[in-house]
Parts: structure tokens; sequence; C-alpha cells
């Protein structure tokens, strides 16, 4: 059996769509149990316009689910106080407009209520559209993993060009790696824009595929272990597989945000 790590889009879907649940009810042990609910890191997007002096002119929340809408009222006021580096057009800082990415630790307590933690922001291109890859089964063997990152070219007109693709396995790469460009190709993306002119982003995008053993739980001890080496390397919760980070944003988030509570 294989098993595709899911897609981010979907991922943070599932996460805000839980949120009022955790908001609203006592968070306190769960019946039977004795212990509290597990945390969850919570994802949420925003297009966001950079003035010249590196504040927020404006700040859209894009997500329609109420999960989403919740968050984002949490999030909009402690966004707006943030500053960035702006992009520069010939040396010369302009308004630039990006796609802001905020990862949110929630943390069930004992007396009912929920912590928000931040832990980290990116600024990119803003992912629209993806076709997540459908993995060749005959290129990995049972009980194997697939780790990959492809490195893209997001253009002017928000289309994606995959310039590189490290793999670390030992299945068929080439069918590995033409499957990975031909997902990409269909990946739409609304690009920074920088004084009025759209620009050109590279990106990075991890992705992971394991085919299971019969009777085995082999695909769920490498996730666990891979997520585990790589919270241990950052100090932040790893990045989930298919999000893309750009590697060069036209700007930066000077506020420094981690660990700050909502």
């Amino acid at each position: 059996m294989l098993r595709i790590a899911l897609p981010f889009a979907l991922a943070c879907v599932l996460a805000s769509a839980a949120l009022p649940a955790l908001a609203t009810p006592p968070a306190g042990p769960e019946a039977g149990t004795g212990q509290l609910p597990a945390e969850k890191i919570l994802s949420l997007a925003a297009f966001a316009t950079i003035g010249i002096d590196g504040k927020l002119t404006e700040l859209e929340w894009p997500g329609k689910t109420a999960g989403e809408q919740w968050l984002a009222k949490r999030l909009d006021a402690r966004v707006r106080t943030w500053e960035f580096v702006p992009g520069t057009l010939d040396g010369v800082p302009a308004p630039t407009r990006t796609g802001l990415s905020i990862r949110v630790r929630a943390t069930p307590q004992a007396d009912g209520s929920l912590e928000l933690r931040l832990i980290d922001a990116h600024t990119g291109p803003s992912l629209l559209t993806r076709a997540w890859p459908r993995f060749p089964m005959h290129a990995l063997q049972d009980g194997s993993e697939v780790v990959a990152r492809a490195e893209l070219v997001i253009a002017a007109d928000g289309t994606a060009a995959v310039t590189s693709v490290e793999i670390d396995s030992k299945g068929n790469r080439r069918a590995i790696e033409k499957t990975v460009r031909e997902a990409f190709a269909d990946w739409r993306f609304a690009p920074e824009i920088v004084g009025g002119r759209a620009v050109a982003t590279r990106m990075t995008v991890p992705m992971n595929f394991c085919r299971e053993r019969r009777g085995s739980d082999y695909c769920q001890k490498q996730h666990l272990r891979r997520t585990a080496a790589a919270e241990a390397a950052a100090g932040l919760p790893a990045l989930p597989d298919g999000m893309p980070i750009a590697l060069d944003s036209a700007t930066r988030l000077k506020t420094e945000i981690r660990d700050q509570v909502l």
C-alpha cells in the first residue's frame, strides 16, 4: 500500500476546521482518559501589502471556513503591528504585495482555555492551485520511502517551473523525478508584486512518499522518525510535506514573533 503525505492545503483546512470545537467547549480532560486533547499546529494564509516604511497597509484573509475566520480574527490585530523589510526596485524601497503564511501552536489548557502561540511566518508567492503528484507505485519497492525536494522558479505570470529535484531513494529515480516535474506544471501562484511589477521568486517544496509493507507500520515509523529529526535540527515543528517556502522572497518579516502568545 502506498502512503502519500497529506497535501498542505488540505491539512490547513482540516486543522482550521477543528478550531471552533477547541475554542468553545472546555478543553478539559477527555472523557475516560484523564488527559487533555493533543495540541495542534494550525496554518493560515493571508495577502499582505507593505509600504515603503515596512508597515502593513493592507491585510486580507482569504480563508472561508469557520475555523479559518476564527483564527484570522485572533491574528489580525497582532499581524497589523508587524514590521517588514519591503522589496526594492533599483535599490529603492517600493510598496510590496506578498503572500503571508502563518503557523500557530494551539494547546488546550486544564482550565478549559486554549493557548495560541505563534511559531513562524513566511512571505512569498501565494499558492492558488496545486496538483499533488500521482506517484508511480512501480518506482518503489514495498517497505521503502522517497524523500524528495523540488526547487521551483515562480514566474511573473504565476506559473511554476522545476529547476531541480533532490531525491533520497533507492527506487526508480527517473520515474520519481518525471512524476514530480509533471505535477508542478499545473501549480499556479499569485506572484509577489514590487512597485507594481510582478517578480519571479525561487521556492522549495518538500515531498515524501512511502509504500507500506503488508501488515507493517513502516511508513508511520519513518514519518515519526523524520519529523523528530527535522524538529530537533530546527528547534521548530517540521514543515508539512507539500508546503512551498520562498528562498528569495522580495520582502521579509522584521519583527521577532516566535513564541508570542495571542
